[in-house]
């Protein structure tokens, strides 16, 4: 998950540096990483699906342990498709506002 929000961060970064408005940014950084994000998920979600739902018996142990991580991944997700952009987009909107505060006539 850390190198999903890594990524979408880094692609939004390169379509700032190709001259394109925050939200320009962020859109295009949200269009193109959503099939990994979501594919890294569902993929890692599905591995552990068949120990959350005690299929083969005897995951009396890791069943808790699996639905923690199942809903820790779908919850992570969320925050990096959702909350990321918003905290980027704060954070270069008041970026802004403070270089413009700040300059030396």
């Amino acid at each position: 998950m850390v190198n999903d929000a890594i990524v979408l961060v880094d692609f939004a970064n390169q379509a700032r540096r190709r001259s394109l408005p925050v939200k320009e940014a962020l859109l295009e950084a949200g269009i193109n990483r959503l099939r990994p994000v979501l594919l890294t998920t569902v993929t890692t979600i599905g591995g552990l699906l068949p120990l959350f739902l005690n299929i083969s018996g005897g995951a009396e142990f890791w069943g808790p342990l699996c639905g923690a991580v199942i809903f820790g991944l779908a919850f992570a997700t969320m925050l990096i498709l959702l909350v990321i952009p918003v905290c980027y987009s704060l954070v270069y909107t008041w970026a802004r506002e403070v270089a413009g505060t700040c300059r030396v006539p």
